[in-house]
C-alpha cells in the first residue's frame, strides 16, 4: 500500500459522477434555471456548488448537490451572465475545486445545462487571463469579458475535436457537448470518458493523458525490462490559442477501459471493515470471519515488499478500522487490459472512525493465469517500494540569524524519490527490517536528474525510515533528504533565495548541477517514467523499476512577471503565535508551551491543498536533531507534538549562537495529482 495520507474524507457527497433530474434544489416556476452533474474521475465529496454571477454587486449563490447523482439546479433570478459554476470539495485523497462556464441565461421557464467535471475546468482555465479558472471566479468583473458565447464555444469545439475518437469510443457522438450534454453515473458514457482521461491544469495550458490508450506493462522485478511505451506519449495539451484544425491533428486515442475494476473489491472490502476488530480476525491467525475473507486478496498478493499479512493485518487488527469506508477507487493507469489479463493501478480512499483518510495504490487483477478470472487485489509483485512526485517547497526564513543569509520567502521545486527500505521475499514472504538489508544504493535516472543519475544510500544514522540523497554523511547529526531541487527563485524583489548559491554545489547533490529551466521542466509530461536501479551492497545489479510522475514540479517564472507556476499555488498559512514560538529569544521557554509538547496551529486557506501533515524539526544546537511528524485531518487547524514522547529542547537556548542550529515548522499538503507542497517557516 502507499504511505498513509491524513485527513478527512466524509463519505456524505458524491460518490462518483451522476445525472437524472434530481437536483440541490427546486428550480422557481417560470424562472430561467441551470442544472447540471458535478462530477470527477475520482469522487468529490462534502462539496458545495456555487453559482458566481456576472452583475456588479450579485451574490452568488450556493447549493449542496444530490449526494448519490451530483445533480444540482441554480435558478437564474437576481443573477446575470455570464456565469461561472464551481465545486469545492474532497477529490480522493485532497481537496480541490473543478470550474464550468455559461455565457447567457435561457429564456424565462426554459433550464439549461451546464456540468462541472475536469473537462470543464480544462475549457476554464484556457479561457481565464491567467490560466487558473479560479480566477474567473475571484476576478469575474473583468474576466467576464472573455466569458462570451463565441469564446466558450471556440474552446469547447476545440477541444471536443481532440477528443472526439475518444467520445465516440465511449458510445457518444463526436460533437457531444462537453459542456452541456447529459451523462448517468454508470462507468459509460461521459463517465467513461471521465475515468480514463486525466487532466492537470497549469498556467501553461492544459495536459490530459489517455490512460488506456497507451500502455506498459512495466510492473514487477524484471531488471533491466525498459517500459514498452511512455504514457506520456499519449498525452495532447491544450491552450486558448488551440485551434480546431491543430486539434482534430492531435487526437487522443480512442481506446478507453472498464474502470470498474476496483468496484467490487471495494464493496467486499467495506463488508469487512463494517464488522468491529474483535469479529474480524487476521490472515496471520488465520481466523477471518465469513466477511473478510470474502475479500479478494490473492494468496500470492506481494505489494512493494508485502505480503497480506504485513499489509492488511495492521488494518485488521486495529480498533481505528472499525466501520471504515472505502470510496471510490480511481484508476490511476492500466498495465494491461484484455479477456484473459486485466491489470490497473487503483487508487483506494478511505476514512477511519477517529476522522483521518488513508489512500493505497495497489494493483488489482482479473486474470485466467493468476487470479482464475476473479477481480483480485494481487498488488504491484515488486519486492520493494519506489515513489516517485513532483514538489514545491514555499521556505520563509523568519530573521537573519548569525551566519544565516537574510530573511525572506523563496520557492525551489523539483522531484521527490523515495524507497523503501524493507524488503521482500519470494512469493510474498514478509518484509524484513533494515537489518540485512540487501541493497546498498539506489540509483535514479530520467528527465530534469543528473547524466549520471541520483543517488540514494540507506548508510545516514538517522536517515534510516528510506534510501536517501546523502547532503552530508559526515556531518553530526548527518543530512540527508528524499528532494532533488532542480531551480529556486526568491518570491520578490525585496527577498532573499537561499538556495540560489547551493546550485551546482559539490558538497551538496540534492541541487541540480545548474538551474533547471522553466522549458525543461514544461517539457516533463505527466507519467513519464523514472527508471530505479537497485544494487546490493556488492554493487551487483539486483532489480530495476520504473515508475511513473503523475505530475511535473512547477515552473519558476520571473520575480518581475510573476509568470511562474509557482506564483499560482495557494498555500496554507501557519499562526503568528507558532511563528513566535520558534523565534523564541535565546534562553527563554516556549511560549505557551513546555518541554514535552508543542502545539502548532495553521489556517488551510480557501481553495487550498489541506494540510495533511505537519512536522518540526529543532536543532538548537547544531549537532542534536529533535523532530517529530504527525498527520492530520482536513478539518484540523492545531495539532500537537511530543517529539514521539521524548519532549523538546529548549528552542531558544542557542539558538543564535550557530550556524549549523535551526527551528522549523513545516505544513505538507498535496494536489490530487500527488504533487507535495510544503510550506516551512525556519528560523
Amino acid at each position: 500500500m502507499a504511505s498513509a495520507i491524513a485527513g478527512l474524507f466524509l463519505v456524505g457527497g458524491l460518490t462518483a459522477c451522476g445525472g437524472g433530474s434530481s437536483s440541490g434544489s427546486a428550480a422557481a416556476p417560470g424562472a430561467a434555471s441551470v442544472t447540471g452533474v458535478a462530477a470527477s474521475g475520482a469522487p468529490i465529496v462534502d462539496g458545495l456548488v456555487t453559482l458566481t454571477c456576472g452583475g456588479a454587486g450579485e451574490a452568488a449563490k450556493t447549493v449542496a448537490p444530490n449526494a448519490s447523482t451530483g445533480a444540482f439546479t441554480f435558478t437564474l433570478d437576481n443573477c446575470s451572465a455570464p456565469y461561472v459554476l464551481s465545486i469545492a470539495g474532497t477529490i480522493g485523497d485532497s481537496q480541490g475545486t473543478l470550474v464550468s462556464v455559461l455565457a447567457a441565461a435561457p429564456a424565462a421557464g426554459v433550464t439549461t445545462t451546464a456540468n462541472i467535471t475536469p473537462i470543464t475546468n480544462a475549457i476554464a482555465a484556457t479561457l481565464a487571463s491567467t490560466g487558473d479558472p479560479l480566477d474567473l471566479i475571484a476576478n469575474i468583473s473583468t474576466e467576464k469579458a472573455g466569458l462570451t458565447a463565441v469564446l466558450i464555444s471556440a474552446r469547447r469545439d476545440a477541444l471536443a475535436a481532440a477528443l472526439a475518437d475518444t467520445l465516440v469510443a465511449a458510445g457518444l457522438p463526436a460533437t457531444f457537448d462537453l459542456i452541456g450534454g447529459t451523462f448517468s453515473a454508470d462507468r459509460t458514457g461521459m463517465d467513461k470518458l471521465l475515468d480514463n482521461i486525466k487532466v492537470q491544469v497549469t498556467p501553461a495550458g492544459v495536459t490530459l493523458t489517455n490512460v488506456a490508450g497507451t500502455k506498459s506493462d512495466d510492473m514487477g522485478n524484471t531488471p533491466g525490462t525498459a517500459p514498452t511505451a511512455d504514457l506520456s506519449a499519449g498525452g495532447f495539451t491544450f491552450t486558448k490559442n488551440t485551434t480546431v484544425a491543430q486539434a482534430t491533428a492531435a487526437k487522443m486515442s480512442a481506446t478507453l477501459d472498464d474502470s470498474s475494476i476496483g468496484d467490487s473489491i471495494r464493496d467486499l472490502i467495506n463488508a469487512c471493515f463494517a464488522q468491529p476488530k474483535a469479529t474480524r480476525g487476521s490472515f496471520a491467525a488465520n481466523n477471518l470471519s465469513a466477511a473478510c475473507q470474502a475479500m479478494p486478496i490473492a494468496t500470492d498478493y506481494l505489494n512493494d515488499g508485502k505480503n497480506r499479512i504485513s499489509e492488511f493485518d495492521p488494518l485488521l487488527t486495529n480498533a481505528n478500522y472499525d466501520g471504515a469506508v472505502f470510496g471510490k477507487p480511481e484508476v490511476i493507469r492500466f498495465y494491461s487490459s484484455t479477456a484473459a489479463d486485466t491489470r490497473a493501478l487503483i487508487k483506494f480512499s478511505l476514512v477511519r472512525a477517529d476522522g483521518l483518510s488513508e489512500s493505497y495504490n495497489i494493483v488489482g487483477e482479473r486474470s485466467t493465469a493468476n487470479t482464475a478470472g476473479v477481480k483480485s487485489l494481487r498488488g504491484n509483485q515488486r519486492l520493494f517500494k519506489v515513489v516517485v512526485n513532483g514538489f514545491v517547497n514555499k521556505r520563509t526564513q523568519i530573521a537573519n540569524k548569525g551566519t544565516i543569509a537574510p530573511a525572506g520567502t523563496y520557492y525551489s521545486t523539483g522531484i521527490q524519490f523515495y524507497v523503501g527500505m524493507q524488503e521482500g521475499g519470494a512469493g510474498g514472504t514478509a518484509g524484513t527490517s533494515n537489518t540485512g538489508r540487501a541493497v546498498g544504493f539506489v540509483k535514479v535516472t530520467g528527465p530534469g536528474l543528473p547524466a549520471a543519475g541520483l543517488f540514494l544510500r540507506p548508510t545516514l544514522a538517522g536517515c534510516d525510515s528510506s534510501y536517501a540523497i546523502a547532503v552530508s554523511a559526515t556531518s553530526t547529526p548527518p543530512r540527508c533528504t528524499s528532494l532533488f531541487r532542480a531551480a529556486s527563485r526568491a518570491v520578490t524583489t525585496t527577498d532573499t533565495d537561499n538556495f540560489a548559491a547551493l546550485f551546482g554545489n559539490a558538497t551538496r547533490p540534492d541541487f541540480a548541477a545548474a538551474q533547471v529551466s522553466d522549458a525543461t521542466i514544461s517539457a516533463i509530461q505527466p507519467f513519464t517514467s523514472y527508471k530505479f536501479e537497485l544494487f546490493n551492497t556488492s554493487s551487483v545489479l539486483v532489480a530495476t523499476y520504473y515508475e511513473r510522475l503523475r505530475s511535473r514540479p512547477a515552473t519558476m517564472g520571473t520575480i518581475a512577471g510573476k509568470d511562474g507556476e509557482v506564483d499560482k499555488l495557494r498555500w496554507n498559512t501557519l499562526s503568528t503565535d507558532t511563528v513566535a514560538l520558534i523565534n523564541t529569544p535565546a534562553g527563554t521557554a516556549f511560549s505557551g508551551g513546555n518541554p514535552s509538547s508543542l502545539t502548532v496551529k495553521w489556517k488551510n486557506e480557501a481553495n487550498t491543498a489541506p494540510t495533511f501533515s505537519v512536522q518540526v524539526q529543532s536543532n538548537p544546537t547544531g549537532n542534536t536533531l529533535f523532530q517529530d511528524l504527525v498527520n492530520v485531518a482536513f478539518t484540523a487547524g492545531s495539532t500537537v507534538l511530543t517529539n514521539t514522547g521524548q519532549g523538546w529542547p529548549n528552542m531558544g537556548s542557542v539558538i543564535s549562537t550557530s550556524g549549523a542550529a535551526f527551528n522549523l515548522v513545516q505544513l505538507i499538503s498535496r494536489n490530487q495529482f500527488d504533487t507535495k507542497l510544503y510550506a516551512d517557516w525556519i528560523y
